[in-house]
């Protein structure tokens, strides 16, 4: 065991266990087999570490995981910033998975920025450099790559996905957000907005007992796409837009229960090459009758905003710019 060096006496050290130590001064060392950093509520676990004081950082590697109160985070590896033995970044790299209290990310690179060890911000984005390996690599050489990666890890295939995905992907609250990079706002650990950049595309997970066994996935799902989404969360204020509301849903839907969140989504943006794709029960009883077929809300425009309700339900529309739909 070895503790980190502590510059004042108040302040808590890193208790470090691991099977080898190799020792450089007093302030670097590197630490292999079965290592596990302990220090207040963080727990890191990994099979190799190194620390330099001076720099102000701990690098973890080959399974890496760094648990806080409300954070979980695994990746190939882990660098954690602690300047003054406090934590202020930490960067994750190779196959990322956050899952926190109100979300879980899977990402190829992820970067959290902490505030008197509180997540605050993060930001996700693609790995530039496996995407122009993988650009160069003809059809046969991509099936070789995607064999030698292995299978994906539990949390991707739950959330049933086949492999790890290229791009960040993030699932908040029934609602799947993923585009080239993602930015997420949480001051004081709450999640407050998410930024998707880039082909960004987002899908509802919730309200499945519309569909019917022949739905093509076309339309399986409430959908949006942009260049750029923003989902915004809060406390379940009334909504303020003033536009023509959606045609009513048939409330024998069954709904989601909110009333436990801590946050719900309230609004939508999807900017630039909008596009929006919302399912709703036939309100036609002839149609409704021939095997429960939903009608569809299909609009295109500059920038599309939906507001939702406490029931995660598209309340109303805005659409700016020239628009078209069905």
């Amino acid at each position: 065991a070895q503790s980190i060096p502590e510059p004042q006496a108040d302040r808590v050290p890193y208790e470090i266990d691991a099977q080898r130590f190799i020792l450089e001064g007093t302030r670097f060392f590197r630490a292999a087999g079965t290592v596990e950093v302990t220090r207040d509520s963080l727990t890191a676990l990994a099979d190799s570490l190194e620390y330099d004081q001076d720099e102000g950082f701990l690098f973890l590697s080959e399974s890496a995981r760094v648990t806080t109160a409300q954070t979980d985070l695994a990746a190939d590896a882990i660098r954690l910033d602690i300047p003054q033995d406090e934590v202020r970044s930490a960067l994750a790299t190779g196959q990322a998975v956050l899952d926190g209290d109100d979300l879980r990310l899977l990402a190829p690179i992820v970067t959290l920025h902490f505030t008197e060890g509180r997540l605050e911000h993060l930001v996700a984005t693609r790995d530039a450099v496996a995407d122009s390996l993988m650009a160069e690599l003809d059809e046969e050489g991509l099936e070789r790559e995607r064999l030698l990666r292995g299978a994906p890890p539990l949390a991707a295939r739950e959330l049933g996905l086949t492999e790890f995905p290229l791009r960040p992907y993030t699932l908040a609250q029934d609602f799947i957000l993923e585009g080239d990079s993602l930015e997420i706002h949480a001051p004081g650990e709450i999640l407050d907005e998410v930024w998707a950049m880039g082909r960004a595309r987002g899908e509802s997970a919730g309200r499945d007992s519309l569909n019917s066994p022949d739905t093509p996935p076309l339309i399986a799902r409430d959908w949006l796409e942009g260049d750029t989404i923003v989902a915004i969360f809060g406390k379940g204020d009334s909504l303020s837009v003033e536009d023509e509301p959606l045609p009513e849903l048939n409330r024998d839907v069954e709904e989601v229960d909110t009333a436990q969140a801590e946050f719900q989504l309230e609004r939508l943006i999807a900017r630039v090459g909008a596009r929006s794709m919302y399912r709703m029960a036939a309100s036609d009883s002839t149609v409704a009758a021939e095997g429960g077929r939903f009608a569809i809300h299909y609009v295109i425009g500059d920038e599309i905003t939906i507001l939702l309700n406490e029931a995660g339900e598209a309340e109303r529309m805005e659409v700016v710019g020239q628009t078209r739909g069905i």
